[in-house]
């Protein structure tokens, strides 16, 4: 099973930063723009403890071996445990990408003329 995790490029805002580039920008320009990379980076951060959750979720799962019918009680209270949690850390990602849906939203919609 292989898993493809791309995060978001934030190669060019850094590098704005970095150079100085950003002091010619608007005060309020330049707060969006570092605002929608905050998220973007903070979504970044919760993907990959979703994806280490779902590593441990899977874990016992590939390691039934072949003709297993069942799971012992106590390991089948720590797989559910585990989907549990990548439950809600999956939640926690769908909240934050709505909120950075948002954001992408409200600034297109005020820089709509230079796109």
């Amino acid at each position: 099973m292989a898993l493809d995790l791309t995060g978001f490029d934030s190669v060019s805002w850094a590098t704005a930063q970095a150079t100085g580039a950003t002091t010619y920008m608007a005060y309020a320009v330049a707060r969006q723009y570092s605002d929608i990379y905050s998220e973007q980076a903070e979504i970044d951060v919760q993907v990959r403890q979703a994806m280490r959750d779902l590593s441990v979720s899977v874990g016992p799962l590939l390691n039934l071996k072949s003709g297993d019918k069942s799971m012992d009680p106590e390991d089948a209270k720590l797989l559910r445990e585990h989907i549990e949690t990548l439950q809600g850390q999956l939640y926690l990602v769908d909240s934050l990408m709505h909120t950075m849906e948002d954001s992408y939203k409200k600034f297109l919609a005020t820089h709509s003329s230079a796109y």
